[in-house]
């Protein structure tokens, strides 16, 4: 994390930062919501993909 602040970087996918995992929400899901991309079909598939453990 001191790096990433060092960096002026976004932590991602590790504990206890906002683009990573709550709950049943992967990290993934997190991104799509902060930047508001739910919209996005592909994107949408993508997540649906990647909850099902599958990759199309």
């Amino acid at each position: 994390m001191a790096e990433a602040g060092r960096l002026d970087a976004i932590p991602y996918d590790v504990r206890d930062v906002e683009l990573g995992h709550h709950g049943k929400q992967c990290s993934f899901e997190a991104i799509l919501r902060k930047y508001e991309l739910t919209g996005d079909p592909a994107l949408v598939h993508n997540l649906r993909s990647a909850r099902d453990g599958r990759r199309s």
